[in-house]
């Protein structure tokens, strides 16, 4: 195969654990329902969605809204299973604790990444797809806090340094975790999104 050539991915189900940051719905099914837009204008109906569009994981499926339920077992072993975790557990304690106590709680959440990818790889799962931590320091709610403190701790962009130091660390720990377990694992895929 020629390098960037696109590759054919034929998964018969693709299984997303994520965060708010791929906004799935489990917030509807938790708690209470979304209220609008909750994606009746992208999909015409109320889809139980902070966000009122396709996310990421719509992209990856064919059809994002055709089947609503779940695959049966016997496609498990043939699916994609994406992980986009990691983004609240940082924001909520970014800035409200020094920064090595941020740092120090990212060996556990690479820890808690590498467990789920082995148990479910024991339960038969062999093609991974596992997206990287966006620039927390470049979201709104903690630009606006430094800025009107008058802090001189953005970058060139107008984002929070040592918010993105952080993301950066948690990020690179995860690209190891992702070659150790490419090492180990006999795996048909294993993507790494940034």
């Amino acid at each position: 195969m020629v390098k960037g050539e696109p590759q054919s991915c034929n998964f018969q189900a693709i299984y997303n654990f994520g965060d708010s940051n791929s906004d799935t719905g489990g917030i509807s099914a938790v708690y209470n329902p979304i209220p609008p837009p909750n994606g009746q204008t992208y999909f015409g109906k109320p889809a139980g969605r902070v966000t009122d569009g396709r996310i990421v994981i719509d992209f990856m499926a064919k059809n994002p809204s055709e089947n609503a339920y779940l695959p049966n077992p016997d496609e498990f072993l043939n699916a994609l299973y994406t992980f986009d975790i990691g983004q609240n557990d940082l924001s909520h304690v970014i800035g409200k604790v020094p920064n090595d106590q941020a740092l120090a709680i990212i060996p556990d959440m690479i820890q808690e990444y590498s467990t789920a990818i082995q148990k479910m790889y024991q339960q038969g799962a062999r093609s991974f797809c596992i997206h990287n931590l966006g620039p927390l320091g470049c979201s709104p709610i903690p630009r606006l806090s430094v800025i009107s403190g008058g802090s001189q701790d953005l970058d060139q962009y107008g984002c929070v340094k040592y918010h993105n130091d952080i993301v950066s660390q948690f990020n690179q720990q995860l690209k190891n975790l992702i070659y150790q377990q490419r090492g180990q694992l006999k795996l048909r895929c294993f993507i790494s999104l940034r």
